[in-house]
C-alpha cells in the first residue's frame, strides 16, 4: 500500500500549493534620495527674483489673450488593469513541473487522478488602488469532487500493482461491505482533503502597477512584486521576485481572463 500512500499525501500537498500564489513575505523598498539642503536653497532664491518679475508681467498682461488650454492627458497605465480577473492553477501542469514525479514510475497514477483538476483565482483590481485576491470556493468543492473520481477509478489498478488480482479486489470489497466509492473515501480521509483544500482568508491589499511591474502589498505590509504581461483582456503573471517563500516549480505563468 506505499504507493496508495504516497499518492495521498502527493495529492494533500497540491491541495495547498495555491495558497502561496498571493502577497507574500518579502516588501520592496523603493527609496528616494533628498535633495541637497543647499540646491534647495538656491531654488529658493531663484523662486524670489521670480515672483519679483512675475508681478512686473502681470501688469503688462494683455487682458483680452486666451487662456492657453491644457493638453488632454493619457489614461494612466494603471487604468488599464483595473477590473476583475479570473485565472486557473492547474494541479497537473504543477506537477508535471516536479523531477520527482518525472522519474517516478507511478507517475502514470497521479496523472490520471488529477487530470482536468484546477481551482480558480479572483482578483479585483479596483480604481482606487485597492485590490481583492480569493480562491472561489465552488472550484475547490469541484476539485475535491473530481480528485475522489479520479481515485476511484485507478484504485483497481493501484491495488493490482501491489499484486492484488481484479478478483481478490472484489472480494476485498465484499469482505469490508463497501463498494469503492465508500473505500476512498475511507482511504482518502476526505474531511482532512476538504480542510486542506479549505480557500485562505480573502486577501486585501493595495497595488501599483507601471512598466510591467505589479506589485502587489496586502493589509499586513507584506508585498510581492510580479513581471507581467497585459494584453487587451488577457492579463499574465510571468514571474515573481524572490522572497523567502518561492513560488514552486509550475505554477507561473499563470493567465487571468478578464470577466
Amino acid at each position: 500500500m506505499k504507493t496508495i500512500s504516497r499518492l495521498l499525501a502527493i495529492l494533500l500537498v497540491l491541495a495547498m500549493v495555491f495558497t502561496l500564489v498571493a502577497c507574500g513575505d518579502s516588501k520592496k523598498d523603493k527609496d528616494k534620495d533628498d535633495k541637497d539642503d543647499s540646491s534647495k536653497s538656491e531654488v529658493d532664491d531663484r523662486d524670489d527674483i521670480k515672483d519679483d518679475d512675475k508681478d512686473d508681467k502681470d501688469d503688462d498682461k494683455d487682458p483680452t489673450a486666451a487662456e492657453p488650454t491644457e493638453e488632454p492627458t493619457e489614461p494612466a497605465e494603471r487604468d488599464d488593469i483595473v477590473g476583475t480577473w479570473e485565472g486557473e492553477l492547474v494541479f497537473l501542469k504543477v506537477l508535471d513541473a516536479q523531477d520527482t514525479f518525472l522519474k517516478d514510475p507511478n507517475a502514470e497514477y497521479y496523472r490520471r487522478v488529477l487530470e482536468g483538476v484546477s481551482v480558480t483565482m479572483v482578483v479585483d483590481f479596483k480604481a482606487d488602488d485597492t485590490f481583492t485576491m480569493l480562491v472561489d470556493e465552488d472550484s475547490i468543492q469541484n476539485s475535491i469532487a473530481m480528485i475522489k473520481k479520479g481515485f476511484a477509478e485507478v484504485l483497481p489498478d493501484l491495488f493490482a500493482a501491489q499484486g492484488m488480482s481484479p478478483e481478490q479486489f472484489e472480494d476485498y470489497l465484499t469482505s469490508m461491505n463497501m463498494t469503492v466509492d465508500e473505500l476512498v473515501d475511507r482511504m482518502f480521509d476526505a474531511q482532512k482533503l476538504v480542510d486542506q483544500m479549505k480557500p485562505p482568508e480573502t486577501k486585501n491589499g493595495t497595488y501599483t502597477y507601471e512598466d510591467g511591474e505589479l506589485t502587489m502589498t496586502d493589509d499586513a505590509g507584506k508585498a510581492r512584486v510580479w513581471t507581467v504581461a497585459l494584453d487587451g483582456d488577457t492579463l499574465t503573471l510571468i514571474s515573481i521576485e524572490e522572497s523567502g517563500n518561492s513560488i514552486p516549480s509550475g505554477i507561473l505563468p499563470i493567465v487571468f481572463a478578464r470577466k
